[in-house]
């Protein structure tokens, strides 16, 4: 197995493969952006072959690749940045409606016809900007067609989303996707700890346990269970 993050062991036994769609939940300030970019950074380190994409469409890519630096993570040559503005641009956007599903197939698609099997890693910042950008007439089958979509180009798939109560409820991508991260903050008395929870996997052994998630060294890295000594 390849250590997308230290300690991240303790939570599943596998290594991430093709065609699967992993959500990254939580709240505003739980390092949905951080966790997703570094297990993207890390996974690619192993590869140098491979090549992934992080879309995000929340902010400018300098901004997201500031705030990554910020925090020392740093990004790998084989990984490329793009924003909605970006996005648009590349696909020579004429008219005045633009259709944000299509724009992101038709950037993925041209990446898989010019790289083939190479292509194997994408991450969506966020499903909640993908959702308020795109005009959907049946959220559950555009969302189910999507996530179609993405396994069919075989690839590892992370989809961030902003819970917006901090519950994890039985929402359409809930039951489309393969697995689910849940990010969270706990205040036990006077110390805060941001958490990591494997709500599921499929195909995979994995530990339902809260763990202790921090940043040290420029990477993410996973402590031990919250409620064990």
């Amino acid at each position: 197995m390849n250590i997308l993050i230290p300690g991240i062991e303790q939570l599943f036994k596998g290594e991430l493969f093709a065609e699967s769609i992993i959500l990254i939940k939580g709240k505003a300030g739980t390092l949905k952006s951080a966790l997703s970019f570094s297990l993207m950074a890390n996974y690619l380190m192993n590869y140098n072959n491979k090549f992934g994409v992080y879309l995000t469409l929340e902010q400018s890519w300098e901004s997201h690749l500031r705030n990554m630096n910020s925090i020392g993570i740093q990004l790998p040559e084989n990984l490329l940045i793009s924003d909605y503005n970006h996005m648009r641009r590349e696909i020579n956007f004429k008219e005045q409606k633009f259709d944000v599903i299509e724009g992101i197939k038709s950037i993925l698609r041209r990446f898989k016809e010019e790289m083939g099997d190479n292509f194997c890693f994408f991450v969506l910042d966020s499903l909640n900007a993908f959702s308020a950008l795109s005009n959907f007439k049946n959220s559950r089958l555009a969302l189910f067609n999507f996530f179609d979509f993405l396994r069919r180009l075989g690839l590892i798939s992370l989809i961030i989303k902003e819970n917006l109560d901090g519950l994890e409820g039985c929402s359409h991508e809930s039951y489309l996707s393969d697995g689910i991260i849940l990010l969270g903050v706990l205040e036990l008395g006077s110390n805060v700890s941001r958490y990591i929870q494997f709500i599921k996997i499929r195909g995979f052994y994995h530990n339902l346990k809260k763990f202790q998630l921090d940043i040290r060294d420029g990477n993410l890295i996973v402590l031990k269970p919250i409620f064990e000594p």
